[in-house]
Protein backbone atom coordinates (compact mmCIF):
# COMPACT_ATOMS: atom_id res chain seq x y z
CA UNK A 1 0.00 0.00 0.00
CA UNK A 2 1.30 3.58 -0.81
CA UNK A 3 1.45 5.95 1.62
CA UNK A 4 -1.69 7.97 2.75
CA UNK A 5 -2.48 10.78 -0.09
CA UNK A 6 -4.65 12.62 1.92
CA UNK A 7 -6.02 13.82 5.53
CA UNK A 8 -8.52 11.07 5.65
CA UNK A 9 -6.63 8.29 4.44
CA UNK A 10 -3.81 9.03 6.92
CA UNK A 11 -5.22 7.78 9.80
CA UNK A 12 -6.05 4.32 8.00
CA UNK A 13 -5.01 0.84 9.43
CA UNK A 14 -5.03 -2.59 10.07
CA UNK A 15 -5.17 -3.83 13.74
CA UNK A 16 -6.75 -7.21 15.71
CA UNK A 17 -9.20 -6.75 18.38
CA UNK A 18 -8.86 -8.21 21.73
CA UNK A 19 -11.26 -9.65 24.44
CA UNK A 20 -11.07 -11.14 27.30
CA UNK A 21 -12.37 -14.26 28.32
CA UNK A 22 -12.47 -16.29 32.04
CA UNK A 23 -9.45 -18.05 32.72
CA UNK A 24 -9.60 -21.54 31.57
CA UNK A 25 -9.57 -24.79 33.19
CA UNK A 26 -5.67 -26.27 34.52
CA UNK A 27 -4.25 -22.69 33.61
CA UNK A 28 -0.39 -22.34 34.30
CA UNK A 29 0.48 -18.47 35.08
CA UNK A 30 4.05 -17.63 33.52
CA UNK A 31 6.10 -14.41 33.60
CA UNK A 32 8.13 -13.24 30.39
CA UNK A 33 9.65 -10.38 29.98
CA UNK A 34 7.86 -8.66 32.63
CA UNK A 35 4.49 -9.76 31.27
CA UNK A 36 2.08 -12.05 32.73
CA UNK A 37 0.67 -15.21 30.66
CA UNK A 38 -1.19 -17.78 31.17
CA UNK A 39 -0.96 -21.05 29.87
CA UNK A 40 -3.57 -24.67 29.36
CA UNK A 41 -4.54 -26.89 26.58
CA UNK A 42 -7.25 -26.66 24.55
CA UNK A 43 -10.07 -28.65 23.81
CA UNK A 44 -8.19 -30.44 20.86
CA UNK A 45 -4.94 -30.85 23.07
CA UNK A 46 -2.84 -27.87 21.67
CA UNK A 47 -0.90 -25.54 23.93
CA UNK A 48 -2.60 -22.12 24.31
CA UNK A 49 -0.83 -19.22 25.36
CA UNK A 50 -2.23 -15.70 26.78
CA UNK A 51 -1.66 -12.61 28.18
CA UNK A 52 -3.24 -11.60 31.47
CA UNK A 53 -5.68 -9.10 31.93
CA UNK A 54 -4.62 -6.40 34.34
CA UNK A 55 -6.36 -7.71 37.48
CA UNK A 56 -5.08 -11.21 36.59
CA UNK A 57 -8.70 -12.90 36.83
CA UNK A 58 -8.83 -13.33 32.94
CA UNK A 59 -6.82 -13.89 30.06
CA UNK A 60 -6.55 -11.64 27.13
CA UNK A 61 -7.36 -13.36 23.39
CA UNK A 62 -6.06 -11.55 19.88
CA UNK A 63 -8.87 -12.04 17.23
CA UNK A 64 -7.77 -14.45 14.82
CA UNK A 65 -8.99 -11.50 11.71
CA UNK A 66 -7.43 -8.91 11.17
CA UNK A 67 -9.60 -5.63 11.08
CA UNK A 68 -9.58 -2.55 9.12
CA UNK A 69 -9.89 1.49 10.30
CA UNK A 70 -10.56 4.04 7.96
CA UNK A 71 -12.83 7.30 6.66
CA UNK A 72 -15.50 6.70 4.66
CA UNK A 73 -16.46 8.92 1.63
CA UNK A 74 -18.67 10.84 3.80
CA UNK A 75 -16.07 11.40 6.28
CA UNK A 76 -16.79 8.98 8.95
CA UNK A 77 -14.68 6.60 10.53
CA UNK A 78 -15.30 2.79 9.50
CA UNK A 79 -14.31 -0.32 11.18
CA UNK A 80 -14.76 -3.19 9.68
CA UNK A 81 -13.52 -7.24 9.56
CA UNK A 82 -10.93 -8.02 6.46
CA UNK A 83 -11.64 -11.59 7.02
CA UNK A 84 -8.08 -12.38 6.82
CA UNK A 85 -5.98 -14.15 8.65
CA UNK A 86 -3.02 -12.50 6.83
CA UNK A 87 -1.53 -9.16 7.88
CA UNK A 88 -0.27 -8.49 3.98
CA UNK A 89 -3.73 -9.33 2.55
CA UNK A 90 -5.51 -7.18 5.06
CA UNK A 91 -3.54 -4.22 3.99
CA UNK A 92 -4.30 -5.18 0.24
CA UNK A 93 -8.48 -5.17 1.29
CA UNK A 94 -7.92 -2.00 3.49
CA UNK A 95 -6.33 -0.78 -0.05
CA UNK A 96 -9.16 -1.71 -1.86
CA UNK A 97 -11.50 -0.22 1.14
CA UNK A 98 -9.52 3.56 0.48
CA UNK A 99 -9.75 3.20 -3.37
CA UNK A 100 -13.80 2.71 -3.14
CA UNK A 101 -14.11 5.55 -0.40
CA UNK A 102 -11.77 7.61 -3.01
CA UNK A 103 -14.34 6.98 -5.98
CA UNK A 104 -17.30 7.92 -4.24
CA UNK A 105 -16.16 10.94 -3.16
CA UNK A 106 -14.92 11.78 -6.44
CA UNK A 107 -18.92 11.08 -7.75
CA UNK A 108 -20.43 13.10 -5.06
Amino acid sequence: MRGPSSKENAMATVFRKTYTKPMPEGVGLLTRKRQRFARWKDGRGRIQRAELSEDGRKVVIESPVWYASYRDADGVERRVSTGCRDEQTARQVLADLLAEARAERKVA
